[in-house]
Parts: structure tokens; C-alpha cells; sequence
């Protein structure tokens, strides 16, 4: 799929070439029009119009839509940094499951912190991956959910699990740490 962006602030978004492996930003990739009038794109600048550009995996949240497209195409993640490695083990348990028997697709619409805890939202599966969804969202309740190290939910409000290092921590001021 090829790239594009329409906001000033997109061009600096990270991108690479599946071909020659430059990576810039947007901005400094070129941008290609196709003869036939149809909407335009980025590609490399030294592989020209044939090559478009794609978006560089560098967060571990865009490694993980990176490995499970199907399973995370159109989800909403909006959950701490510590719970990335549940999330990881949760879509390679659906995945192997949907693979190996005839369950039905699934597919994440929305993954986020609520009340402390991980609430997954889903279309699709059958009953063990519903097993395994509500096995993640318990594990949550115990996994620290900025650093990933064994925490507890803090009764609140505010609602959250930390672990003793973090128990007074805002997501937003661990989010804005070097």
C-alpha cells in the first residue's frame, strides 16, 4: 500500500525501501503521481516512481501490526507500553489457533486500559479465542502496565496496575521519559 500524507506534521513520519533499504521521512522521499490521474504517492529517491515507500516498523506497537495485519488491521491500541508483550502473546496464540483449526478470523477492534486492566474488543473467533482473550485482560491485573514487570490494580480512582517502582506514575509522564 503505498504512502502518502496530506498534514504538514506527516512528513516526518519514518519510511524505508523495500528495495534498496534507504530510510528518511516522508518529506524527504519524492512524490509520484501515476500518468493514468490517480491519487498520488512517496517513493524511494533513489529507486524512483516504481518503488513506493512503507511506513518504518521501528515502535514495538508497529512491529506487532507488522506480524498480525489480519488479526490488527483496523484496531485501536491505546494501552500502556508493558502490556505490548501480552498483546504480542495474545495475537500469536489467535493466530497459531486459526491456523491450525477451523475457527473463524478474528480481528482486534479495539484494545485499551479500563479500570486498570486490558479490555480487548473483537469480531470473529470461536470460544477458546474468547478463552484467550479474557486470559489476557486477567493477566493484566497483574503485569505493570508502563514497564511490563509483575504489578498489582491499585483499587482507585485512579484505577491502574503498576508495579511497586511505578505506583504512583501517570502513563502520560512515563510516556514523556527519555
Amino acid at each position: 500500500m503505498p504512502m502518502h500524507y496530506r498534514h504538514p506534521e506527516d512528513g516526518e513520519k519514518p519510511c524505508r525501501c523495500p528495495r534498496c533499504g534507504w530510510s528518511g521521512t516522508l518529506h524527504q522521499s519524492d512524490e509520484f503521481t501515476p500518468n493514468e490521474g490517480g491519487e498520488s504517492f512517496q517513493v524511494c529517491p533513489r529507486c524512483g516512481p516504481e518503488v513506493p515507500v512503507i511506513p518504518d516498523q521501528n515502535t514495538p506497537r508497529q512491529q506487532l501490526r507488522a506480524r498480525y495485519p489480519a488479526i490488527l488491521e483496523r484496531a485501536s491500541l491505546s494501552y500502556g507500553p508493558g502490556w505490548d508483550g501480552l498483546m504480542e502473546a495474545l495475537c500469536e496464540r489467535l493466530e497459531f489457533h486459526a491456523d491450525h483449526n477451523a475457527m473463524p478470523p478474528v480481528q482486534v477492534t479495539q484494545a485499551k486500559e479500563k479500570f486498570g486492566e486490558l479490555v480487548v474488543l473483537y469480531l470473529g473467533g470461536d470460544r477458546y479465542a474468547g478463552g484467550l482473550i479474557d486470559m489476557a485482560e486477567a493477566l493484566s491485573a497483574h503485569v505493570c502496565e508502563l514497564c511490563g514487570n509483575a504489578g498489582a490494580l491499585q483499587e482507585g480512582p485512579p484505577f491502574r496496575t503498576r508495579c511497586p517502582e511505578h505506583v504512583d506514575t501517570r502513563l502520560s509522564d512515563y510516556l514523556k521519559k527519555p
